[in-house]
């Protein structure tokens, strides 16, 4: 559905086959500049694994909400056919995830009819199911997360239990990390060109929560840091985290700050840690040797989820399973904060207050966003709210006509 954000208006609608798993991606069209729409579903009930006529991603018109083309991916051994990742476009290439285990690079321009339907043209493609390791696995060897970009490498995180680099040309796999879990969250690229990585608590003895890793080096050596989060048993998880990593590393105005990380876990706590600077260690999500840890700044319960929190400025917003969305202040002069420095050396106080709550809805498994000053969210109680002061006026940028 597209909305007006403004006015609450529905502009137009698509109908999908079944649930929308993933959240769309707007891109612009390479030859045209028009803007595009692509999002994935689930397959399609009451439709069999092997039926041909599933095709859960599709990419429509984002004037008109007119249909463009439909991508599907063969079974495998993996159990699913649906799509939660968010596809990324680079340069003139598409590159979008199915659960199946595949990774496709495709041309969003170039189709052709079939079946009474238009497919893209596809550039290279990739399964990615693991290897022997992921046998306790049975067919959860999906590919849930959305891709990151560093430099010419894809990363993207499986089921199968591996955060994996592929060659934005071809999908060669040029770098594997292991991690034996069962990964959600998306590899999250933070400023300093290194990946954050939520871990759930499956198919692992010790505990799950955040790797930070270091993908210019070799896999054995990639590990920075890992913050454990508790175990707890929530619906089918027990424990770690489902969601992905928000990062403050972007502030749009040469500002620099500490750097730090925000996820809410299943153990219910939502997590402010930092990035750059670590406090003790612990045990890897194998209950294995000691890792160095980073320093918590805020900690609070918030009943968990498996939405990310979203780091806006100097604000964090909180939707989850307390049935609330929350919003956090970050101050980085408080007196009474937690010291910790910015990449220039430069000495902060970093404390996180909770400056608004909103509790007039269902619990929340998407994750929010923000526009001109006002939070947008869904809720598992079938509605989509706009939350904020309804006369906030954007603030003129600089420079600004």
């Amino acid at each position: 559905v597209k909305i007006d954000a403004a006015t609450g208006e529905e502009l137009w609608s698509y109908r999908f086959d079944d649930v929308i798993k993933g959240s769309p991606t707007v891109f612009r069209m390479p030859d045209t500049g028009k803007l595009a729409v692509v999002c994935g579903s689930r397959r399609g009930f009451p439709r069999s694994m092997g039926d041909p006529s599933i095709a859960p991603v599709r990419c429509v018109d984002f004037e008109t909400g007119e249909e463009l083309w439909r991508l599907t991916a063969p079974r495998t051994r993996s159990y699913s056919r649906d799509a939660d990742s968010s596809p990324i476009l680079v340069g003139d290439t598409l590159y979008v995830a199915i659960e199946t285990g595949h990774v496709y690079a495709v041309d969003p321009t170039v189709t052709e009819e079939r079946g009474g339907h238009r497919w893209p043209k596809i550039k290279a493609e990739q399964l990615l199911l693991g290897d022997s390791r992921a046998s306790s696995h049975g067919g959860n060897l999906v590919l849930e997360s959305s891709p990151s970009v560093i430099d010419d490498t894809l990363y993207i995180a499986s089921g199968a239990g591996h955060v994996y680099g592929l060659k934005l040309e071809t999908l060669e796999v040029v770098w594997d990390y292991w991690i034996g879990s069962d990964l959600d969250g998306s590899p999250v690229v933070s400023g300093d060109g290194h990946i954050l990585q939520a871990i759930e608590r499956q198919y692992v003895q010790g505990k799950g929560g955040v790797a930070k890793l270091d993908p210019r080096k070799d896999p054995d050596e990639a590990l920075v840091w890992f913050f454990p989060t508790e175990n707890r048993g929530l619906s089918d998880w027990q424990g770690g985290v489902i969601g992905s990593v928000s990062v403050n590393d972007e502030y749009g105005s040469a500002l620099v700050r500490p750097a730090l990380a925000a996820f809410t876990a299943i153990d219910g706590n939502l997590y402010v840690v930092s990035q750059d600077e670590n406090e003790g260690t612990a045990p890897d999500w194998h209950g294995r040797g000691a890792v160095p840890v980073p320093k918590l700044v805020f900690k609070e319960n918030v009943g968990g989820a498996i939405s990310t929190p979203i780091m806006v400025d100097d604000h964090i917003i909180q939707a989850g399973y307390g049935a609330a969305v929350n919003v956090y202040r970050i101050d980085y002069e408080a007196e009474d904060g937690v010291v910790l420095k910015d990449r220039t050396g430069k000495e902060w106080r970093v404390g996180v207050t909770k400056v608004a709550r909103f509790a007039g809805a269902g619990s929340y498994e998407s994750t929010p966003i923000v526009w001109q000053g006002r939070i947008y969210v869904g809720s598992r109680d079938g509605y989509f709210y706009c939350l904020g002061d309804p006369d906030y006026e954007q603030p003129t940028m600089p420079g600004a006509p």
